[in-house]
């Protein structure tokens, strides 16, 4: 059908690209291509495993428009969140233990699990003419070695949000079984039913081991300049250890383009 259009000369919307650098969205402006000329004339490299701190800083700034304090100290760069996912499930889980992902929801967690040797558990969401998050659906997924939970928000494909009740219980149950959480807000900027300043948020105050996950692909169009980011969240001394450990493993990798970071 989309060919036989294309081919009749209608003039149609394909509701089925998700790639924005195909559609004319995103972009990186004058002052982002300015950047990146800069960047790679200079030819220096200075790594920082954790990602250069002016862009920490500017992530940092990001967050404090939408009214969430993230500090750059506390932010591990990346290439991309697949990336991100990656370390995560190399700091928080050894090889056989299990993450609890959504269902349904995105199929790229299955993949980057299985390449580091740790396994995918679903936790189902409930229906009930809409999606929303279940916490006794959730409390009976965690098994002995399940060490983090993924919370997607908006998630995808179903689009659900956790409120502050359902943030509260999440935390309860991680809280008990001794498991951190992995918040995927790459498309908190993108709300549907007009919120401001975007949609709901774990970055700030955490009872327990709290890793917030976005990047430039959907917050700002650019799904060819790869760099993603963690902001690390939680109790000061988990949070601390956290940081120094998710530091070692980028430092392994240093992985992240300079100019995509300028």
């Amino acid at each position: 059908m989309r060919s036989q259009l294309r081919a009749s000369g209608e003039a149609t919307v394909d509701l089925t690209e998700a790639n924005p650098a195909r559609v004319g969205l995103g972009g990186p402006g004058v002052a982002g291509s300015a950047a990146l000329a800069a960047a790679a004339a200079a030819g220096t490299y200075d790594p920082d495993p954790r990602g250069l701190t002016d862009a920490r800083r500017a992530i940092a700034a990001y967050y404090a428009s939408r009214g969430l304090d993230a500090d750059p100290d506390q932010l591990i760069l990346t290439a991309g969140t697949s990336e991100a996912y990656a370390h995560l499930f190399r700091l928080l889980l050894d090889p056989g233990q299990s993450v609890l992902a959504p269902s349904p929801s995105y199929p790229l967690f299955g993949p980057i699990a299985a390449l580091e040797g740790v396994t995918v558990r679903p936790w189902p969401l409930a229906w009930d003419g809409r999606w929303h998050f279940d916490g006794s659906a959730l409390e009976r997924a965690f098994e002995a070695g399940t060490r983090a939970v993924i919370v997607v928000q908006p998630n995808h494909p179903t689009g659900t949000c956790l409120d502050a009740r359902e943030i509260a219980a999440l935390e309860r149950s991680c809280e008990r079984h001794g498991a951190a959480i992995i918040a995927d807000e790459v498309f908190g900027d993108f709300a549907w039913d007009g919120r401001e300043p975007g949609l709901p948020s774990l970055v700030g105050e955490r009872r327990v081991p709290t890793f917030v996950l976005s990047g430039l692909s959907k917050v700002c169009g650019l799904p060819q300049m790869k760099l993603g980011w963690i902001a690390i969240n939680g109790p000061a001394a988990l949070r601390a250890q956290a940081v120094e450990r998710l530091e070692w493993i980028a430092d392994t990798y240093l992985s992240v383009g300079t100019p995509v970071q300028h």
